[in-house]
């Protein structure tokens, strides 16, 4: 990925992701930082079921080349 040509809201976590939730209508996590919970990275915390503790999949976009 080519970060300068990320859009800077998508690095903005201030007020519970307000920006990036404001502008896409979403929340992005990138998923090797620190969650600050017992699941370590975003990428486990967010392959873990939050009720049951069992492992769930997630899904994966390729979005190639887009310029």
């Amino acid at each position: 990925m080519d970060l300068e040509r990320l859009d800077p809201i998508l690095l903005t976590f201030a007020d519970g992701r307000a920006a990036q939730k404001a502008k896409y209508g979403g929340e992005l996590f990138p998923s090797s930082a620190i969650a600050g919970f017992e699941e370590g990275v975003f990428l486990d915390f967010f392959q873990t079921d939050k009720d049951t503790g069992a492992r769930k999949g997630i899904v994966a976009l390729d979005l190639g080349n887009l310029t």
